[in-house]
């Protein structure tokens, strides 16, 4: 057989090879990795992993950060007064309480009497766009720290009745519910429940 043509044949048969090994490593990776977290246009973040609790931090184009949470200790809140925020933003109603969060972090967040928490409740299979949207589109700038707590793992601990966001939660310094607010809340309404449970 001509020479030429064999040099072209192996040519051909290592490029298949080469071909079919890439496609299974990569198949394999991504089912391996099926449970991360698709994060859409990977300009938009800067993602760093934390070992220690096996968390991921994501830094936004925004004044917030993103911590993906997967677990709930009580002693996360103890010791503080804290307000717990629980909303998405693929939820109609929490997106009417958007600019009121906006100006309660901003008013509270130096406050030593007060702890204000966001936990978003995304969709772990639709990833993170919607929050990412809703951070860097500039109708927002929170300027904290957001929990991403796909599995409602916080929400379930501390009230496991809860079906709906957006929801508000006032703990006391043991993280005992004081109040519960089941709609989207005005920062009049907090102002009047800060200063009843906690000034």
């Amino acid at each position: 057989m001509n020479k030429k043509i064999i040099i072209v044949l192996l040519c051909i048969v290592l490029c298949a090879v080469l071909g079919i090994g890439t496609y299974l490593i990569t198949s394999d990776y991504n089912r391996h990795n099926k449970d991360n977290i698709e994060l859409g246009d990977k300009n938009n973040t800067d993602i760093t992993f934390n070992e220690n609790d096996n968390s991921q931090v994501i830094t936004t184009k925004s004044s917030s950060t993103i911590r993906v949470i997967n677990y709930y200790d009580k002693t996360m809140f103890e010791g503080k007064n804290t307000i717990l925020f629980m909303w998405a933003s693929w939820c109609p109603n929490c997106a009417t309480e958007m600019q009121a969060l906006n100006d309660i972090i901003e008013k509270y967040k130096n406050d030593k009497d007060v702890n204000i928490v966001f936990i978003a409740h995304e969709f772990k299979d639709n990833g993170i766009d919607g929050l990412l949207e809703l951070l860097e589109g500039g109708s927002v700038d929170f300027d904290t720290e957001i929990l991403l707590d796909f599995g409602r793992v916080i929400r379930k601990a501390i009230d496991p009745e809860a079906s709906t966001i957006p929801k508000t939660y006032f703990l006391d310094k043991d993280s005992n519910i004081l109040h519960k607010l089941d709609e989207a809340v005005t920062i009049e309404q907090i102002d009047n429940l800060i200063n009843e449970y906690y000034k």
